[in-house]
């Protein structure tokens, strides 16, 4: 989606570009990170950080091509993600230009990484040589890995320095804190090692292992000693602070920038730099920390206050540099200087003022202000021997370090207090920012919010692009655009390439700056790109906002086409409603005529079934006639006594009794006949008994069955069993069902047809099984196929079952089931819901065709 790579000449619009993962999470990036921002702005030059953690797939295509002048690359931990093979590919795309990686190999690119088997080995020799640990075991990054670990390779030169016999039992695999915990439990309780040091591949292991061994009772450093990897900032301030192999996190940066830059200048560079490690000494290895001793400790040298360029002053402050950071080297230097100066002067103004404007920027950035102490010992020592015998000056400089510890001790005491303001006050406005995208539902109310919210979060400025698709990435929109000034940005709506990052004209190339680059996305699918100027070693807010930013534009996006679409419904309303009347009368007279289709069928039964009763009310009737004409001759016969008229009486109404249960039939068959026949309408709702509508379908049913030579039977749970819905349609499904069961048992002589009426889940289950032949596995699958029949033609419509599916799962919202073994019958299990049922889905939809 990019243009490809460019060289570039030296300028100072020069780009240097960092491609990391975890920049936010993860201390040892920032540190490096650090290193490299130092660096490059030391140079006059910028940096884009790209972070890719998010980039759910191709980080290439992420960070693209022709956005920077040059590459940084922290290849540790992309390698363990993406693989060497993407990396060593994403490498080879951007050539010629400058490319550095960092902590991993990448062919035909300087490297600089440190030597952690070296560090490992000190970490060994320490523990053996000063504390006489000899069962020491170590936690590793990957037991497979024996051959390419270069820490667990240290820890096995480390045991053979000191003729310690290597044992595999005490290498344990240990990614993370929770992993260590589970990595000490392997080592006491399972394994039933007496242990007396462990040694990690990185500190946040190390914080779980000595967790889980506190937790267990066993002190540290006193019955196992524990040593880290990398020196984190946390470091120092665990209880018991940790001892741990420094790994020159910034150094590392700082020679990576330097690789980069000067290749662009065109300059000379080496292949490889490989940075020794330091032991960090602190209580948890058994030792107390060289701070305790330092101001014991004197030199030789009884000579004067060296001047500014002199050996003496330069190893003070690479000394003081050293244990601060080579980002406070101007104020160190500002310092020495003003502490001779008050000696000179005989003054306590101009060192204790500077001291202040160093401590308060340490605390400000939310560094730890503690190694101030350290370096102070570390001045303190260097500085005595040279004052000679001049007891003022002596007493004065006593003066100076005596309130310069005070001053830091105050600094120690309130950093952590402010904080914790900081923190509120950073958290209070990623709530607030949290808040307002919620509700925000356009661009410029975001613009409003952000503009206003982004300074308390050290964020100068903002951009957000958005893809012209989700699948067409080559050119973006911005559509958050907020400058340094906290204004909208004038370029706010350009159309850009995706490579640029951002429209031409945004990031200046009159001033240096630092960027983070990161995936504007929303479960792991990126729509879009965000742009903040953000200095990633000070701030870890912007990753917080990248995922609240991700979840506002998806949930404005799919409002925006929430929108279109109820645009595009209100358009269409009127024809959607003439098509839905359309479908109602359809659907009645497709209905309606499998009804009709339904009484067709059985007119030869409904005509004998009629014509019997009939018959029998007509003979009832003559009989009565006569009784009648029997009666009236014997009323005036004095031989006919009071028991001939009992008895003809009796005749007479045996005859009517005769007349009227035959007419009952008769009704009942009407009824029947009604029952298929009535209206369908979707109107037509009401509470019945499912039974008694069972009953009298099956009415009309009898004469096809006895033809059939099948016997039909109802066995009811309960009378009445109720069920809201059009009984009519009701009838239609149990009569089509009967009707097919009937069909399928004439090949086989007829059997037994059994219906089974039962409560199910709050409503009823309807079961219809017959003895036929049952449904081939060729049938099966299309029988509820609307024109779809296995019968001769002109024998079914294929209608039947398509409406006895319509009508049980739209009109009382139920299922149907099949259950079919061929030679051996059928049962259809229908379950209806006994509740009302809406109007959209009270009639059914019109069988597709």
């Amino acid at each position: 989606m990019q243009d490809a790579p460019k060289a570039v000449a030296p300028s100072a619009a020069i780009r240097i570009g960092v491609v990391a993962r975890g920049l936010a999470a993860d201390p040892n990036t920032r540190g490096v990170v650090a290193g490299v921002i130092e660096t490059v702005r030391s140079r006059g030059a910028s940096v884009v950080c790209f972070e890719v953690d998010g980039v759910s797939d191709d980080f290439d295509s992420f960070v693209g091509t022709g956005n920077v002048d040059g590459y940084i690359v922290l290849s540790g931990s992309l390698r363990r993600v993406f693989g060497q093979e993407a990396l060593e590919a994403f490498c080879e795309k951007r050539r010629p230009l400058p490319l550095a990686s960092v902590a991993g190999k990448v062919a035909s690119a300087p490297t600089v990484r440190v030597d952690k088997a070296g560090g490992v080995r000190k970490a060994i020799a320490h523990l053996a040589e000063v504390h006489g640990r000899r069962r020491i075991a170590f936690l590793c990054e990957s037991e497979a890995a024996v051959a390419t670990d270069e820490r667990l390779v240290g820890y096995r030169r480390g045991l053979a320095d000191q003729g310690i016999d290597f044992d595999p039992r005490y290498v344990v695999e240990a990614v993370d804190f929770q992993e260590a915990s589970l990595a000490i439990r392997v080592l006491l309780d399972d394994r039933r090692l007496d242990l007396e040091a462990v040694v990690t591949f990185n500190d946040t292991v190390a914080f779980g292992a000595m967790t889980a061994l506190i937790d267990r009772g066993i002190a540290i450093p006193q019955q196992i000693a524990v040593v880290g990897s990398a020196d984190i900032v946390e470091s120092g301030d665990v209880i018991p602070p940790l001892t741990t192999v420094a790994q020159n996190l910034e150094e590392q940066g700082r020679q990576a920038a330097t690789f980069v830059l000067d290749a662009i200048a065109g300059k000379e560079t080496s292949s490889e730099v490989v940075l020794e490690t330091d032991l960090i000494v602190r209580r948890s290895c058994g030792c107390f920390p060289e701070s305790v001793y330092r101001g014991t400790k004197t030199y030789d040298e009884p000579t004067a206050l060296s001047q500014p360029g002199s050996g003496s002053r330069d190893a003070m402050v690479l000394e003081m540099t050293h244990l601060l950071g080579a980002h406070h080297t101007e104020g160190i230097e500002r310092l020495v200087a003003a502490f001779a100066a008050d000696l000179e002067k005989g003054s306590t103004e101009s060192f204790i003022a500077v001291l202040d404007e160093e401590l308060t920027r340490t605390a400000r950035s939310q560094a730890a202000v503690q190694p101030w102490q350290d370096a102070l010992g570390a001045m303190r020592r260097r500085t005595l021997p040279r004052l000679g015998a001049d007891a003022a000056r002596l007493a004065l400089a006593d003066v100076l370090w005596h309130e310069a510890r005070n001053l830091v001790s105050d600094m120690t005491r309130r950093a952590p207090a402010y904080h914790r303001i900081l923190d509120g006050r950073r958290a209070r406005t990623l709530g607030n920012i949290s808040r307002s995208l919620i509700t925000i539902n356009d661009i410029q109310e975001l613009t409003d919010v952000l503009s206003q919210s982004l300074p308390s979060l050290d964020i100068k400025s903002c951009y957000m692009s958005l893809f012209d698709g989700r699948d067409a990435r080559e050119w973006s929109t911005l559509v958050v655009g907020i400058d340094a000034e906290g204004g909208l940005a004038s370029q706010f709506g350009d159309r850009f390439r995706s490579g640029q990052l951002v429209p031409e004209g945004v990031l200046s190339g009159d001033r240096s700056y630092t960027v983070v680059v990161m995936p504007l996305a929303f479960k792991n699918e990126q729509f879009g790109i965000i742009l903040l100027e953000v200095d990633p070693s000070q701030s870890t807010a912007y990753d917080e906002l990248r995922g609240q930013f991700g979840a506002a534009f998806e949930r404005m996006e799919r409002e925006r086409e929430l929108v279109f679409l109820h645009e595009a419904q209100r358009e269409r309303a009127d024809e959607i409603e003439r098509a839905h009347a359309a479908l109602r009368e359809n659907q009645e007279k497709l209905l309606l005529a499998e009804s009709m289709a339904s009484l067709g069928r059985l007119t030869a039964g409904m005509a004998h079934e009629m014509n019997t009763p009939l018959a029998a009310v007509r003979a009832a009737l003559g009989e009565l006639v006569l009784l009648i004409d029997e009666y009236k001759v014997s009323i005036d016969d004095a031989d006919v006594t009071a028991q001939d008229h009992h008895d003809i009486a009796k005749e007479m109404q045996a005859s009517a009794k005769l007349a009227d249960s035959a007419a009952h039939r008769v009704a009942g068959f009407v009824r029947s006949i009604k029952a298929e026949t009535r209206d369908l309408s979707s109107q037509d709702h009401r509470r019945f008994d499912a039974v008694q509508v069972i009953r009298d379908a099956l009415l009309l049913l009898n004469h096809a069955a006895r033809n059939a030579n099948c016997t039909v039977d109802l066995e009811a749970e309960r009378q009445p069993m109720e069920l809201f819905g059009s009984p009519g349609r009701f009838v239609q499904i149990v009569t089509n069902l009967v009707t097919n069961a009937i069909d399928a048992s004439v090949d086989k002589g007829g059997g037994p047809i059994t219906l089974l009426l039962a409560s199910h889940d709050g409503g009823l289950e309807l079961r219809i099984t017959d003895r036929g032949t049952g449904i081939a596995p060729e049938h099966r699958e299309r029988i509820f196929e609307p024109m779809y029949t296995s019968k001769p033609f002109g024998v079914g419509t294929g209608l039947g079952l398509p409406i006895v599916r319509d009508l049980t799962t739209g009109h009382f919202n139920g299922t149907v089931d099949v259950e079919s073994t061929v030679g051996v019958g059928t049962t259809f299990v229908l379950r209806f819901h006994d509740h009302v049922p809406s109007l959209r889905r009270a009639v059914p939809p019109l069988p597709e065709i």
